[in-house]
């Protein structure tokens, strides 16, 4: 139904309004005014007067109560009318679209939900760490910050004296930090691109943090790992500071780089790992990350796995050598 039809059958419904209520109403009041001032034995003249000036303020009364009826019978009429539109839109729409928008409110409340667990998270980023600058944001490329609370929680845990990160940024910062308070301890981060590595180098400074984390610039070159050939950061130059590992965090290359982007990272770097190490890895919940998890536990037996139900998933690997 158009909005025309709509005000077409409204007018309708103004002009069908009927009257017998408030003209009960009205000439009951009349007879009451007149029965009075004829009780009180006016002269002529004046109770002539006093007459017509009532019937002049009940005319008034009923002009506005026939007015409030009519409004509140079209208010109402209008409603129902409403109400059948959008119901008889209702019924047109398919059940394709019922789906959409169902998917719809269920996106968005899972979205609250999680923009509600990473404040939380950042109120804990807050608590435990004594920031001397503001951080860069958080999310989207850079780590979410329930993220950063693993790492947190991870390095205050395991007190590493050597931690190892592929790729940089905000938790390096918060690596450093952490060690800082524990009062020992490195943090040494690879970057690929020279832009990048410094401007977390910058950030670092920032923080008053470089006596204790590096940002090294490593670019990336062809490695070869059984038989298969992938991009990843030359290490060659650094090996001397990149053992023993503690604790190494993967969250580089780019997934988009190549297909199982960061496989090379614990071959490249397992001799490294010390005897009880740990690692994590971002971006658990895409699925090239699980087939790499998967694939290390094949070839790295030993491997104790567990998964983070974070924002963007992550897995934790406690790596045991057998000697």
């Amino acid at each position: 139904m158009s909005l025309e039809t709509l005000s077409i059958k409204a007018q309708s419904i103004e002009k069908s309004a009927s009257m017998p209520r408030t003209l009960w109403l009205c000439g009951t009041l009349q007879v009451a005014v007149l029965a009075i001032l004829w009780s009180l034995g006016l002269p002529q003249p004046e109770l002539i007067l006093s007459a017509l000036l009532s019937m002049l303020v009940i005319l008034a009364i009923a002009i506005q109560l026939e007015s409030y009826y009519r409004t509140q019978s079209n208010v109402a009429n209008l409603l129902q009318l409403t109400h059948r539109l959008i119901h008889r839109q209702d019924e047109q729409i398919t059940r394709q679209q019922d789906e959409q928008i169902l998917a719809l409110l269920q996106q968005n409340s899972a979205q609250r939900r999680q923009d509600y667990r990473q404040i939380e998270s950042l109120f804990s980023v807050f608590a435990l760490l004594k920031l001397s600058h503001p951080l860069p944001s958080m999310r989207e490329w850079a780590i979410s910050p329930d993220m950063a609370a693993l790492i947190i929680a991870l390095v205050h845990e395991r007190k590493p004296k050597r931690v190892v990160e592929v790729s940089s940024g905000i938790s390096t910062l918060m690596v450093a930090y952490c060690l800082q308070q524990i009062g020992e301890g490195s943090v040494v981060s690879l970057e690929h691109e020279a832009q990048f590595a410094d401007a977390s180098r910058e950030q670092v400074g920032r923080h008053g943090l470089q006596n204790i984390a590096k940002v090294i610039h490593a670019p990336l070159v062809p490695v070869t790992i059984a038989d298969q050939t992938w991009q990843w950061y030359d290490i060659a130059p650094h090996q001397a500071i990149l053992h023993p590992i503690d604790l190494l965090i993967i969250d580089g290359p780019p997934g988009d780089l190549q297909h199982q982007s960061r496989y090379p990272a614990l071959p490249q770097l397992f001799d490294a790992l010390s005897a009880d190490a740990m690692v994590v890895l971002d971006d658990g919940d895409r699925a090239d990350e699980q087939a790499i998890v998967a694939r290390w536990q094949q070839e790295f037996p030993g491997i104790q796995v567990q998964r983070i139900a974070n924002e963007k998933g992550a897995f934790v690997l406690h790596v045991r050598k057998v000697s």
